[in-house]
């Protein structure tokens, strides 16, 4: 079903089978259905998701439907017992794809299974179950000189009929193109400003491809409200919002948060893990903003002396320094962390290697104003910067109550990467093929170590043909550059040599010496030249 198309809808769970015409507006996220004229009905709203991909319909036929690129969703049905469907898809030699088949998950009573035919129709590839599903998928690389293929699908036990329904999403997973599958997700549902201050808002994108920024903003727009850090910028994993609360016009409302990608392309906030989210979408989209007018303690928290080349180094400690103000002197200040990371985690805990997180727990006493709070800055992150602010939650003596909460002031951090490798000159590296002894290529490299990183750095370099060396492994914690030496195998064929790349890691913190980062990496592109005549 595609975007401003009017097309009959079937329901499923009824018998005989009932349809409806489906409109064309939607609603934050979804596409709301008409109840069936026929009967009484009860329950939650029937929807339809609006399209990521163009919609393709099955046609049917006899032979394989033929299919116009890539994004693409199929739409079909297992009508006959023993049917198998085909698709014949054009494609691009050494490209990737992957395709994900929906029928168990959409409530389709088969148990799809999923082939790849060539174009003779011999069978290349299957796929019949994922983890917790029996709806499969599938990526698979497309052979060199291979400009077709047939994606085929039929119920593992041979059924099909009037409910055989089944959705196929295909995509080129080895390009980045813009696709409308961009998620934004946020933790927040509801939110109370006491006016005159402000609250932070974590909003973060699951990309899916897209790499560009997205603008934020509120709909329908609260009166009285400000609003900071509405841009989460190419290449980050989120932003933070700053909500200020400037006056009395501030007035309760439920809004929603929405982007727009450097295409045009609206996307809906979600509530993270809201209970509504796949039976009714579109309520999982609203938050509730309150204006409070009450009087709260007057209370405030701001960052300490800060240097100017801040940065979160990966592999490394950021030390941040804060200072709070508070009436009464009795009261303990909790901090919390809070970024525009979407916290990455393995069985259920941060992922040491991606997710930014707290060294410790930091409370400030009573009496007390200043403290230090530390994040370590994990090996791997995916951003280039974070959005990085602190909770401060004012508590009673007894840590029963909290009194009153503020934010310290968001900071826009960079990551760093203490490893900088380079090379000496930026062209292919030459050799002479020789039939009796081996060819050498040598080239001269530096290391710049920073933010304190010290001690050995090890050198590898990965894509090199079978026989091929390299040296020098390990670069001592005295030395800054090296000579890079690459040996071919006698007999190696003369060829211009691609996707050889070389990488320079360390140890950030000795205390850990498991723990390593990696410099970018960086390629290299090596000519080994026929042997003189």
């Amino acid at each position: 079903v595609g975007n401003g198309q009017v097309k009959s809808v079937e329901y499923l769970g009824s018998t005989p089978v009932s349809k409806a015409n489906m409109p064309t507006a939607s609603v934050d996220g979804a596409i709301l259905l008409p109840w069936p004229s026929k009967g009484n009905w009860s329950g939650m709203r029937p929807f339809v998701p609006p399209p990521s991909f163009p919609e393709f319909m099955e046609n049917g036929s006899m032979g394989p439907t033929e299919l116009k690129g890539l994004p693409i969703t199929i739409n079909g049905k297992l009508s006959e017992r023993f049917e198998e469907d085909r698709f014949k898809l054009p494609c691009i030699p050494k490209t990737k794809i992957r395709i994900d088949v929906f029928a168990e998950r959409i409530g389709s009573p088969v148990d799809v299974g999923l082939v790849i035919r060539n174009e003779k129709g011999g069978e290349v590839a299957r796929s019949e179950d994922r983890p917790g599903s029996l709806d499969p998928i599938l990526e698979y690389t497309i052979p060199d000189n291979v400009t077709s293929i047939l994606v085929c699908v039929m119920d593992s036990q041979g059924r099909g009929g009037p409910k055989a329904n089944y959705r196929i999403q295909i995509e080129d997973i080895s390009s980045s193109k813009v696709t409308t599958r961009t998620e934004l997700l946020t933790p927040t549902q509801s939110i109370s400003i006491p006016v005159g201050d402000k609250i932070v808002v974590p909003v973060w994108i699951a990309r899916n491809g897209y790499e560009g920024k997205v603008e934020l903003d509120l709909y329908p727009a609260p009166s009285g409200l400000n609003i900071d850090g509405k841009t989460i910028p190419k290449g980050s994993e989120g932003t933070l919002l700053t909500l200020s609360a400037v006056g009395s016009e501030t007035k309760p409302l439920v809004t929603s948060i929405r982007g727009k990608n450097e295409k045009g392309i609206l996307l809906e906030t979600m509530v993270q893990n809201h209970p509504l989210q796949k039976l009714q979408p579109w309520l999982a989209t609203e938050i509730a903003i309150a204006p409070v007018f009450e009087k709260t303690p007057e209370f405030s928290i701001q960052w300490g002396n800060l240097p100017d080349n801040l940065a979160l180094t990966m592999g490394m400690k950021l030390n941040l320094p804060v200072s709070v103000s508070r009436q009464d002197s009795s009261t303990i200040v909790r901090l919390t962390l809070l970024t525009s990371q979407n916290t990455p985690k393995v069985n259920n805990q941060p992922d040491p290697k991606t997710a930014l997180r707290p060294e410790k727990a930091v409370e400030i006493q009573a009496k007390s104003t200043d403290s230090d709070f530390g994040i370590l800055v994990p090996v791997s992150p995916q951003g280039e910067a974070y959005d990085i602010t602190l909770q401060a939650d004012l508590l009673t003596a007894n840590k029963q109550t909290v009194l009153a909460k503020t934010y310290a002031p968001v900071l826009k951090i960079p990551v760093r990467n203490p490893i900088i490798l380079s090379m000496e000159k930026d062209e292919p590296l030459v050799a002479t093929m020789d039939p009796k002894k081996a060819a050498e290529f040598f080239f001269k490299g530096k290391i710049s170590r920073l933010d304190g990183l010290a001690g050995d750095i090890n050198l590898a370099v990965t894509g090199l043909p079978p026989g091929a060396k390299f040296e020098p492994a390990v670069l001592k914690a005295d030395k800054n550059e090296f000579v890079g030496k690459i040996t071919f195998a006698p007999n190696s064929m003369p060829n211009e040599y691609k996707g050889i790349k070389i990488t320079a890691s360390g140890i950030p913190d000795t205390k850990q010496p498991a723990v390593r980062v990696s410099s970018k990496e960086l390629e290299l592109a090596l000519v080994l030249k026929p042997a003189p005549k």
